[in-house]
């Protein structure tokens, strides 16, 4: 039946002289229109990303169509530079507080926690998580002041992407 109709169509577009609708296949086969539809849409052949597209040398198909899923690499490469830099600045806290920060701003991927259930995790009070988040704050403006230098542009780039990120935020206060 596909092959009827395919045969249907390349006749009557040569007769025509434009792509005949699927009444007008239909006609010329005699079946109904609504199944000339259906087979033609069941039958439709998948087309190759490698297609060429246009008028210009070298774009194809996939040059059109993106994966809203896939991420851009130069993306997972800022952010796996990001968390590094994040953790050498952490690394340089006591263990303790560099966990509270880490669990307080979400840096390790989860959802950031609230001070109470930092407290139940490390098992102290949620004022002490607090005081302690501000001690380890002063802590990392401090090593921060101390260790800027003047910044190539590559750097200022990337502290600007850091701040739409918005992961820099508790560096420069909250």
């Amino acid at each position: 039946r596909v092959s009827q109709i395919r045969k249907a169509e390349e006749m009557l577009s040569e007769r025509l002289g434009r792509d005949p609708s699927d009444e007008e296949v239909a006609d010329e086969i005699k079946m109904p229109a609504a199944r000339v539809s259906h087979l033609k849409s069941v039958a439709a052949r998948p087309t190759s990303l490698e297609t060429p597209v246009g008028d210009t040398e070298g774009s194809t198909f996939g040059d059109l169509v993106r994966d809203e899923r896939a991420t851009d690499p130069y993306e997972r490469l800022q952010s796996k530079t990001l968390v590094s830099d994040v953790n050498l600045v952490l690394d340089r806290l006591e263990p303790r507080e560099a966990d509270i920060i880490r669990l307080r701003f979400g840096l390790d991927g989860l959802d950031p926690l609230t001070l109470e259930e930092v407290g139940k995790r490390i098992g102290v009070t949620r004022e002490r998580v607090r005081q302690l988040q501000e001690l380890a704050i002063r802590k990392l403006r401090k090593e921060m002041t101390s260790m800027e230098c003047p910044r190539t542009a590559a750097e200022i780039q990337q502290e600007k992407i850091k701040a739409a990120l918005g992961v820099n935020r508790f560096l420069v206060g909250l």
